[in-house]
């Protein structure tokens, strides 16, 4: 029995397993991801294996406006770059997928950890960086130093141009991280409040409904916010892109 709404972001193994110093314990976060890539996997399977369609079946819609959404989002932030086209749309995918998994009953959201989010942030934007340093050498370095600024005001540019560089990962995981942490922290209080409600006497009906629809529109939204979250995570990760190969 859950006390607390934020025990839910507990991670807790379900086997506890050591390979001399590494800890290979299957915990929520890990089965919830082997989750994600067989599922993903199995409809991605199908969909290849059946192929196409006349007339789609949902699946197919699905796909088809997840592909379109992701290459109208790369035509419009990354100047219609194809190279970073699988790379773009597999984070979506992935953000998405992890996000409303999430929702689900008794499911663990991988988004929720800030260790996650943090991971994902800095592995997309220094990417970014390693392809602005191939494409400009050493000229990258010319970022940190905007046009006209004088010898001695450099001193105190510099260094807030770079904490400036440092903090667009870490304002893009924790944006993430906060809206997905508050709003299951937030469903979970409804949820134990509209228990509470239904089990206590009296007018149990009555007070228990208002709880429930309430938790059912909150649910609702965080669907919204899922998709949005997972929406602008990819659109920055591409503006960061194009700043890195358009030297910005």
């Amino acid at each position: 029995m859950i006390t607390s709404p934020l025990e839910q972001f507990e991670i807790s193994p379900f086997v506890v397993c050591f390979f001399g110093w590494w800890d290979a314990s299957l915990t929520e976060p890990l089965f919830t991801l082997i989750f994600i890539i067989i599922t993903s996997t199995f409809v991605l399977s199908t969909s290849i294996v059946l192929g196409p369609k006349l007339v789609p079946g949902r699946w197919q819609l699905i796909s088809e406006k997840l592909y379109k959404g992701t290459e109208i989002l790369v035509k419009d932030n990354l100047e219609g770059r194809s190279l970073y086209f699988p790379f773009i749309f597999t984070l979506f995918c992935f953000l998405l997928s992890s996000n409303l998994v999430g929702l689900l009953p008794f499911a663990f959201s991988l988004t929720s950890q800030l260790s996650q989010t943090l991971f994902l942030a800095f592995s997309s934007f220094f990417g970014g960086v390693i392809i602005s340093i191939c494409r400009h050498k050493w000229n990258f370095l010319n970022s940190f130093l905007p046009e006209g600024v004088g010898f001695w005001l450099a001193f105190f540019v510099v260094p807030l141009e770079f904490i400036s560089f440092l903090f667009k990962p870490l304002s893009l995981g924790v944006r993430l991280f906060a809206n997905m942490m508050a709003g299951h922290t937030l469903l979970k209080v409804m949820a134990g409040f509209g228990w509470f409600a239904i089990g206590d006497e009296g007018l149990a009906i009555l007070k228990g409904h208002f709880p429930v629809a309430v938790l059912f529109i909150i649910l609702f939204l965080e669907i919204g916010v899922s998709i949005i979250q997972a929406y602008v995570f990819t659109v920055l990760t591409s503006i960061y892109i194009t700043d890195g190969i358009n030297q910005h």
